[in-house]
């Protein structure tokens, strides 16, 4: 059987090296042709040795099908941000379940309880401050129509 490489060279021998005149790649997850390419489950992965001869005709690709010019698999920065997202996610409920937590007596931590109380109470202070602004600006407003009608 020949390789792809081969067959590849076969096919283009009368163009210049770095000329490709067409690939075909519908359905494939590319993002940056310059330095990645998948090819998974195209007719070209059938020979084992296919990321050889991709490499060797597309000098500036850096990744091939998730992995490297040398085999190995690359691990995008992006997987880790997803990660990182779920770990806050998890954090945010720990402490959810954390506000609630009893002492070794069974009863619950009022220290905690009462700190998460005060900021609660502080914000809808500054809350009812900011309506009652609000509203006050509101009536100067009516105020003033009143007066010129």
């Amino acid at each position: 059987m020949t390789n792809t490489y081969d067959l590849i060279k076969e096919q283009t021998k009368n163009q210049q090296p770095d000329e490709v005149e067409e690939i075909i790649l519908d359905g494939q997850k590319v993002e940056k042709f310059e330095d990645q390419l998948y090819l998974t489950n195209n007719k070209v992965t059938i020979d084992k040795e296919y990321p050889q001869g991709v490499f060797a005709l597309l000098s500036t690709l850096q990744i091939l099908d998730d992995k490297d010019k040398d085999g190995n698999e690359v691990e995008y920065d992006d997987e880790d941000e997803d990660d990182d997202e779920v770990d806050e996610y998890e954090s945010d409920d720990e402490d959810e379940l954390d506000e609630g937590a009893d002492d070794d007596d069974g009863n619950e931590d009022e220290e905690e309880c009462d700190e998460d109380d005060d900021d609660q109470d502080e914000a809808e202070e500054e809350e009812d401050e900011e309506d009652d602004e609000e509203q006050e600006e509101q009536n100067n407003t009516q105020k003033k129509k009143v007066k010129k009608d």
